[in-house]
């Protein structure tokens, strides 16, 4: 299949890996919350536009533990269904789950794992070298260290993967710009109906809205700051 710019929901799968009640905390750059909120988000938007979500982990009955129970709560089927992982550091070298993507049929992937410069740069790097489409998710992720984040990224960035982050992932599968009715699939995922997204994705992005309470919270902010 050649090749799009573009990533369209029929031809996307989301790779949720190593989003682990313990491996989350190994996280600096940004909060562990943070890295969990946009995976959930990002599985929301998966399931809003009828993508397959692939889940693994590694060793849960170690220090790892299980996924975040969020994200059960969230895609219980990806959840059940999930590949675990028996000390196979890059997940895409692990069979069974390289299978399970292939078994999804699509060839663009949206992927987000912790941490960014373990369990995201591998498989990342590794599906790409398999003909895959990679979009790689940020601020779903996470590293310890500055340095592994920066390095992670620039091996990426060599390998010409595409770098995201949460709020430029799920626009774009519906690359429309104008207010979306209740029904439309991004209606559903929050931060996307009304947000601070500098990409467009709603009617209202870049200002202030009074429906969302980040955004609440940022108006009094901004309201303290001007008294």
């Amino acid at each position: 299949m050649e090749k799009s710019p573009h990533f369209k929901p029929d031809q996307c799968a989301l790779l949720l890996i190593d989003h682990q009640v313990g491996t989350i905390q190994l996280i600096k750059n940004i909060t562990a919350d943070q890295s969990i909120r946009n995976a959930v988000t990002l599985a929301k938007a998966a399931l809003a536009f009828n993508m397959p979500i692939v889940m693994t982990s590694s060793q849960e009955n170690h220090v790892q533990g299980p996924p975040h129970p969020s994200l059960e709560h969230t895609a219980p089927e990806a959840y059940a269904n999930r590949v675990q992982r028996q000390g196979v550091v890059n997940a895409w070298d692990d069979p069974n789950f390289s299978k399970a993507v292939a078994d999804t049929g699509r060839k663009q992937l949206i992927i987000a794992a912790v941490t960014t410069d373990i369990c995201l740069v591998f498989p990342t790097i590794s599906a790409m070298e398999a003909g895959y489409e990679v979009q790689a998710v940020l601020d779903a992720s996470g590293s310890s260290y500055a340095i592994g984040e920066e390095t992670s990224r620039r091996r990426m960035e060599l390998r010409q993967q595409i770098h995201n982050h949460r709020r430029c992932s799920a626009p774009p599968l519906d690359r429309r710009q104008s207010r979306r009715s209740a029904g439309d699939p991004l209606a559903r995922v929050p931060g996307h109906r009304l947000c601070l997204a500098r990409d467009r994705s709603c009617a209202r992005a870049g200002r202030i809205c009074s429906a969302d309470p980040r955004h609440a919270w940022l108006r009094r902010q901004r309201q303290a700051a001007w008294q």
